[in-house]
């Protein structure tokens, strides 16, 4: 009767180790998974250059001034855009400067 109950015992250890490692193994597949996904949409951005983003930057506040007659409206999106192409620039240099000088253990 005792080993029964010994193997009963380790038959369940056996189990709950599956499940766990299965578990376990889903939520790696899964972290993988997102990790890839958010690479492929990394390399599907539209890099812009410099020239590209100020020309962007100009053609779109060309089009706010003729197309809004509020000042106060143009302002605010003035600032917006001048906003998203400074973000824009930021990025690009920052995903640049990681590229070319990855960070040191002293940093």
């Amino acid at each position: 009767m005792g080993w029964f109950i010994g193997g009963f015992i380790l038959l369940v250890i056996m189990v709950v180790s599956l499940v766990t490692k299965k578990e376990h193994l889903e939520d790696v597949h899964e972290d993988v998974s997102q990790a890839l996904e958010e690479k492929k949409e990394w390399h599907e951005q539209k890099h812009q250059t410099y020239g590209e983003v100020m020309q962007r930057k100009e053609d779109l506040i060309a089009e706010v001034h003729e197309s809004i007659q509020d000042e106060e409206k143009r302002q605010h999106l003035d600032t917006i855009i001048n906003e998203w192409a400074e973000m824009k620039i930021t990025s690009f240099h920052n995903k640049r400067s990681w590229l070319r000088q990855p960070k040191t253990d002293d940093e």
